[in-house]
């Protein structure tokens, strides 16, 4: 016989994560932007570049943006669903929605200086791949100042 306070509290909980699901996704944050999900990165330094891996499945290329700007690099996006054809989802019969969709935004500290104008990027197996040159020289030109 099943417990029925257990099974309340089970329904309880999906209704919670259903709830926060719908409030991460779509226009609802239009006033005040909230990315629906945050990718997962891996960042490592070798001795003249600095690798970023993006785990980006299910997103186009043309649909992310990546700026450098000082030792931090951005990346904007958005991942459509998966799978638009889930026609038993819009019937009620969808079981589990793990994977989320819309817009997204990544922040990552560079552990070193690096050149954006040199940097690449490239997809594979659902993963962008950044690679970031280590900028040659200090990062900032001290300007000598004289004295009269």
């Amino acid at each position: 016989m099943r417990d029925p306070f257990r099974e309340i509290a089970r329904l309880q909980q999906e209704f919670d994560e259903f709830v926060e699901r719908m409030f991460r996704r779509g226009p609802l944050f239009v006033a005040g932007y909230s990315p629906a999900w945050i990718p997962r990165a891996d960042v490592y330094e070798l001795d003249d570049r600095v690798v970023v891996l993006v785990e980006l499945a299910g997103v186009e290329a043309g649909d992310v943006q990546a700026t450098v700007e000082g030792r931090t690099l951005r990346l904007t996006g958005s991942r459509s669903e998966v799978v638009k054809e889930a026609e038993g989802c819009a019937e009620g019969r969808c079981h589990q929605l793990e994977i989320p969709f819309g817009p997204f935004e990544k922040e990552i500290a560079l552990p070193a200086d690096v050149d954006g104008e040199r940097a690449s990027g490239r997809f594979e197996r659902g993963m962008l791949v950044i690679i970031l040159p280590k900028r040659k020289g200090p990062a900032f030109h001290h300007v000598p100042v004289k004295q009269g």
